[in-house]
């Protein structure tokens, strides 16, 4: 049998490997972790820029189709001019 010395030793090394294992395990996860967020945020990035250019594609088109030239050429198509004065009237709100 082993003296009291012994079994002092041997739980000690015991509780030491159980110690090393769990955190072994943990640093795993956390590195696991580490990886999907580095993953996850390098989606977001990629999301952020294609949303970025598409926005810019936007103003560009938006600048374009209400450019004076563009409203002019349509007001042309569909027949409209500037008004007259006797075609505008202005009302005045109430209470000023």
């Amino acid at each position: 049998m082993l003296n009291t010395s012994g079994k002092r030793w041997f739980l000690m090394l015991l509780g030491l490997g159980v110690l090393a294992l769990v955190l072994g395990q943990a640093s795993v996860w956390l590195n696991i972790e580490r990886v999907d967020m580095a993953y996850e945020l390098r989606k977001m990035e990629k999301e952020l820029s294609a949303r970025t250019t598409l926005l810019g594609k936007l103003e560009v088109e938006r600048n374009n189709l209400v450019s004076p030239q563009q409203l002019k050429v349509l007001a042309e198509r569909h027949g409209l001019a500037p008004a007259t004065s006797g075609q505008m009237r202005r009302i005045e709100a109430e209470g000023r």
